[in-house]
């Protein structure tokens, strides 16, 4: 059984993530003395690899949230939790709404 394809969640609608709900502390890494989260700020990919199932399930679209919403997820975490750095934070950062914002 099949369903239709429906449209993707607007990532510019999600709220910031429950972190009061877990340990922070558990989840940071220390990267050169400093304390590093996973912060997922997009979904999909762009390419289109044999061996990826991710071509299929977002079918070929690579989305990210806005810079402002971005760094409002960002600045919330640093501010509440003490963390400094960022892994898989990924932006298309090549692009002029980005260089501006960070």
């Amino acid at each position: 059984m099949r369903t239709a394809p429906r449209d993707f969640f607007d990532l510019e609608r999600l709220p910031p993530l429950s972190y009061h709900l877990v340990k922070v502390s558990r989840y940071a890494r220390r990267l050169f003395r400093v304390d590093h989260l996973s912060f997922n700020s997009s979904r999909g990919c762009a390419y289109r690899c044999k061996f990826c199932w991710d071509p299929v399930m977002h079918r070929g679209r690579w989305r990210a949230m806005q810079p402002a919403t971005l760094m409002g997820h960002l600045e919330q975490v640093v501010r509440e939790y003490g963390v400094r750095g960022f892994l898989k934070l990924l932006v298309k950062a090549g692009e002029p709404q980005f260089r501006r914002e960070l």
